[in-house]
């Protein structure tokens, strides 16, 4: 709004002739304070249908938008580092979208079911959960005092989360082999602060890093479930919580290949601060014109 703002102030006639193709709650919240003090035309477009659309432009036109992450060293077993790797190609479809923005919303496109650029056919929401990238700001900024989601994130990667995390070491003193858990499994998240002196010791660091992968693995555990409810092993997170957030990433990569024995993984998107907006110009009528071809559009 700020940038559209001040460039009405060095070409109002010419601020008047464009058109906003947007996308999410603000497209709705913000549509008249556009038309009414910048006399901007907004031209609304579904936030599920945009993320969909911008999902399949980028796959479509970008070489190797998606990538995950894999171990890269391991201790006992347990990976320890991870690097990013290279997914070539569309992958294959069915696909989980799954968007994590406040809350997740996990959506399912099957084989049959495909995007034609300004027109999005079936697709359909397979499930969600209102734990998503609000729940860790909201709770992150009252445990920590931080004030923004990169100095949050930031925290998260400098703490220890079994500084507030139970394991299943500290229940039971080792493995608990009857379930194949390991001593280092969390048990309950957040379980020692139980003890008033341990409360007094854990680090803001610590509760940052405990909460953000808490949240990681519910994600990952319900969109495992869904994926495999679905018959689908190509899991691709998009939205803003997973953007410039590694941390996360590499939680839900390990996440899915661990629960899954490698037969799905969790990927992300290069250009993933851009799907909604590409997918609002990809449905727009500048790309609904039959004399138009999404090929030839400048994606850059």
């Amino acid at each position: 709004f700020d940038v559209i703002r001040k460039e009405a102030n060095t070409s109002r006639h010419g601020v008047r002739s464009w058109k906003i193709f947007a996308t999410g709650g603000g497209a709705y919240k913000f549509e008249d304070r556009f038309h009414s003090e910048l006399g901007v035309e907004v031209e609304k477009s579904d936030e599920m249908e945009t993320i969909v659309s911008g999902v399949q432009c980028l796959l479509d036109h970008i070489p190797n938008e998606c990538f995950t992450w894999v171990p890269d060293g391991a201790v006992l077993g347990k990976p320890t580092t991870f690097v990013q790797e290279e997914v070539p190609g569309d992958p294959r479809k069915p696909w989980l979208i799954v968007n994590v923005g406040s809350g997740v919303s996990m959506l399912k496109l099957d084989e049959q079911q495909t995007v034609q650029h300004g027109n999005v056919s079936t697709y359909k929401r397979v499930g969600g959960t209102p734990i998503g990238g609000g729940t860790f700001l909201a709770l992150g900024f009252l445990l920590t005092g931080a004030k923004s989601h990169a100095e949050l994130l930031a925290m998260a990667e400098k703490g220890d989360h079994t500084s507030a995390d139970k394991l299943v070491g500290d229940i039971y003193g080792d493995d608990y082999r009857g379930l194949g858990l390991s001593a280092d499994t969390v048990a309950s998240s957040f379980g020692k602060l139980v003890n008033t002196d341990l409360r007094d010791q854990v680090r803001k660091e610590d509760l940052a890093r405990s909460l953000v992968q808490m949240i990681n693995w519910n994600i990952a555990h319900l969109a495992r479930l869904v994926a495999a409810q679905e018959g689908v092993k190509t899991i691709i997170f998009t939205g803003s919580f997973t953007h410039d957030n590694a941390i996360s990433q590499k939680h839900l990569a390990h996440a899915f290949q661990y629960w899954s024995h490698g037969e799905s993984r969790a990927l992300f998107m290069r250009h993933e601060g851009y799907v909604g907006a590409i997918g609002a110009l990809a449905m727009s009528s500048l790309l609904k014109d039959k004399h138009t071809s999404f090929g030839h559009a400048s994606t850059s």
